[in-house]
């Protein structure tokens, strides 16, 4: 119970930390010229500010470091059952502040990555360099997905590859209002019911990302002049903590049930990866860059297909909800279970790309028509 009062607290500070800083983000973010303009591929009439990821960033930073004050300063002034709670949680522990800091950290170079390029476009090979540098970074301060192999190089490969992976295909779901952060809220949210009953400290962080998104979301489907976008700031930096958060975390019901762990985190983020490879493939087939953007994505295509924008984010949302229930189901499940269980969401994923793929078909029929 103790807990959950704790997260609760770190998530209701967090979501009105946001969102009370929402309207100076976005005033300061319009004044500096920090805005996205309308262009070939976007999807709004008028500028909007960059503010989110600043708004985001700053409610994490600013929630967490008053949990670690009242928490850790004044540990001694705390109620007796709550000092045996939260010692777990490491508040003055030095490996998870470490760790903590190594987290954040990354996460922050992330955020800077981003708004450099949101002030002045960056090549692709420039950001994917600096993403990899920030995951060997975390790599080296502790981020190891240590259940997928014990050789260490493959244990590097693995988790920069997976972190570089979810970072870039949070950015890449960010093209209509609402979509990268409500599907970061709901895989987070996802994450928290799975690994809440006993990794605190990965718990907490998710909780308190969960808050600032909740915070957010509202501002970035408001009207102008109160909008806002996370930009590629925000985004970068949101994609950074859910993809180290999934590591840090764990999701074993059986010490030895190392599939059910590895699975629950690619079936909760299922929606950004299969809009993320769907794309390069799409891409691959008509032959243009992988690292160029285009209007491939699945909310685009949602949209030529007849959905509205809302639609289409809704669309996504409820996919995102299928997706992250299902993987609550995972740890108990026999390997039978299991095999059903991939074999629905394949089914779903399948109507999705037959659905899809009709739409393309029947846009270039129209075309040729």
């Amino acid at each position: 119970m103790i807990f959950y009062q704790i997260c609760g607290m770190l998530f209701l500070v967090s979501a009105a930390v946001v969102y009370g800083l929402s309207p100076f983000c976005a005033w300061l973010t319009r004044k500096i010229g920090l805005v996205d303009r309308p262009g070939e591929r976007k999807i709004h009439a008028d500028a909007v500010p960059y503010g989110g990821g600043i708004a985001v960033l700053a409610g994490i930073f600013i929630t967490i470091g008053g949990a670690y004050l009242v928490l850790g300063a004044g540990f001694e002034h705390l109620p007796a059952a709550w000092r045996e709670f939260i010692t777990p949680f490491g508040i003055t522990d030095r490996p998870t502040l470490r760790l903590l800091a190594f987290v954040l950290g990354g996460a922050v170079a992330m955020f800077g990555l981003g708004l450099i390029d949101d002030f002045c476009s960056l090549s692709p090979r420039v950001k994917l360099g600096a993403q990899i540098l920030a995951a060997s970074a975390v790599w080296y301060g502790g981020v190891r997905a240590n259940v997928w192999v014990d050789t260490t190089w493959l244990n590097f490969a693995g988790t920069v590859f997976w972190i570089v992976l979810i970072t870039n295909a949070f950015n890449l779901l960010d093209n209509m209002d609402g979509l990268a952060a409500g599907v970061a809220l709901i895989a987070g949210a996802a994450l928290f019911a799975m690994m809440s009953d006993r990794y605190y400290f990965s718990s907490a962080l998710i909780v308190t990302l969960t808050g600032a998104l909740t915070g957010f979301l509202p501002r970035n489907f408001a009207a102008p002049p109160r909008k806002l976008f996370l930009g590629d700031a925000g985004a970068l930096f949101v994609g950074f903590m859910l993809a180290t958060t999934t590591i840090i975390g764990s999701y074993f019901r059986d010490r030895h049930d190392l599939a059910h762990s590895l699975l629950m985190p690619v079936i909760v983020l299922g929606v950004p990866l299969f809009d993320t490879f769907s794309v390069i493939i799409i891409r691959l087939k008509n032959r243009r860059p992988l690292m160029v953007g285009d209007t491939n994505h699945l909310s685009h295509r949602l949209t030529r297909r007849g959905f509205t924008r809302r639609q289409a984010v809704a669309t996504i949302y409820l996919l995102s909800l299928i997706f992250g229930l299902a993987a609550q189901l995972l740890g108990q499940l026999s390997a039978g279970g299991v095999v059903v269980l991939f074999a629905s969401l394949f089914c779903v994923v399948m109507l999705m790309v037959l659905l899809l793929g009709r739409s393309e078909g029947n846009l270039q029929l129209k075309i040729n028509n």
